[in-house]
This record gives C-alpha cells, structure tokens and sequence, in this order.
C-alpha cells in the first residue's frame, strides 16, 4: 500500500463513497468522477482492491453502503478481512446490499426508470430495474443476505441483519484482539 491514513484518534471510514460523504468519516472511493460533487475534494481516491489504507486496529467504524456489490466475490472476502483488521476490539462494521432474491420478488420502485427515460419497449419496468442492478450499474455479483450472512459471522459478531425495501443491512462488531 502507498497511501496510510494516520489518525490518533479513532477514526470512522465510508468505503466506496461515491458522492454520498458522510460529515466526521474519512471517505474512500477509486472513482474521480466521485469528486464531482459540492465536498468532492474531502474524498480520498484509493483502491479499495488494494486494501484499507489505514494502521492496524485503528478504525472504530467501517461503513459499506452500495458498495461490496461492485466488487467480485473473492475480492468481498478480502475486503471483509482488511475491515477486520483496521477496526478496533468493539469496533463495528455496517454493510448494506441490493438482495437479489428479495428484489426479484417485488415489487420494486421503479419511478427512476421512467424517470431516465430507460424503458424498454415491451419489457416490464421491473424487469428493466432487475437488469439495471445486475448489469448496468456497475455490480460484479448478485448478493443475498442468506449467502452474506455467514460471511460475516465468520469474521464478526452480528448484532443486526435486515431488510428495508430491497436493500439488506448487516451490523456486525469485532470482539478480540484478532
């Protein structure tokens, strides 16, 4: 890694921000198109793929909100490693996915669809929704909570797994020094 991010005091870090910065975090994403926003210039462009570029044990709190989803799946396991090792004893993990299975059941939102002009002649907008998650912005694999769920467990203590819309959420909170 090139890029360390040291602070003496715990720290809370959004990984995979785009243009969605949270007040207080350090906000990571790789994409520079993410700097085109009001507070763009705060976003610290780094590779998650690389690793979290932060000490060891440092971090109170790592979010992932629409993020694991736009990564392929050997690279969620190492990411859900590196979370691990620069979050402190207690600290907590918070990840929130697109579940495929919950989506596929319906009914979905689909105003953006017809808002963006993405119809599709003869297609169903939520048939055109299914694809747009899987293919079209960005995803590299389709996620469950039943399928991430362990992976997390393994790794954490889970102290929250839901689903809100089409949208799963798992909290989870590291215990021991490991």
């Amino acid at each position: 890694m090139e890029l360390t991010i040291h602070k003496p005091e715990k720290l809370r870090i959004n990984c995979g921000c785009w243009r969605n910065l949270l007040p207080g975090y350090v906000n990571i994403d790789m994409q520079v198109q993410a700097r085109q926003c009001e507070h763009g210039a705060d976003i610290v462009l780094w590779d998650l793929n690389q690793g979290i570029p932060v000490d060891d044990g440092l971090a109170c709190e790592v979010r992932a909100d629409q993020f694991i989803e736009h990564l392929a799946l050997p690279q969620i396991v190492k990411f859900l490693d590196e979370c691990k090792r620069v979050l402190c004893e207690n600290g907590e993990l918070r990840i929130e996915f697109p579940d495929i299975m919950v989506a596929a059941e319906g009914p979905l939102e689909c105003g953006w669809v017809r808002q963006t002009g993405a119809m599709v002649p003869g297609v169903s907008d939520e048939l055109v929704m299914l694809n747009l998650l899987t293919h079209e912005w960005g995803h590299r694999c389709i996620l469950t909570m039943r399928h991430v769920l362990p992976m997390v467990r393994d790794r954490f203590t889970v102290t929250h797994a839901g689903i809100f819309e089409t949208n799963a959420t798992i909290i989870g909170r590291k215990h021991g020094a490991d």
